[in-house]
């Protein structure tokens, strides 16, 4: 597994071909599920999933609204999945982003 990530202390069921996956959160809390095995073309299979400040998967496969600052730099990204509504929000200084709220489910 790669450093730097903060490591789950639980473990995910056995998936049907019998590996057990151990989940990841990477720095932009996104969870990392990786089954250790390689496909047919010996490529490392990895899926990510993003989570809220709360730890709740968000839909991010789902539609995204976005909002632009007078500079054109992305300041919010709303997704919802019909029922929830996250929100996640960003500021800049000088072009540069200072600040990344992560998903809050609203």
């Amino acid at each position: 597994m790669a450093t730097g990530f903060g490591v789950f202390t639980t473990m995910l069921p056995t998936l049907d071909n019998g590996v057990q996956v151990s989940p990841q959160v990477d720095k932009r809390g996104r969870l990392i599920v990786s089954s250790g095995d390689n496909n047919a073309a010996g490529v490392l299979t990895v899926t990510t999933v993003d989570l809220d400040t709360n730890a709740g998967i968000v839909p991010t496969w789902k539609a995204h609204a976005y909002a632009y600052d007078t500079s054109g730099n992305q300041i919010s990204d709303t997704v919802t999945d019909g029922t929830n509504t996250w929100i996640r929000s960003s500021t800049f200084s000088g072009g540069v982003q200072t600040t990344d709220s992560g998903w809050v489910k609203q």
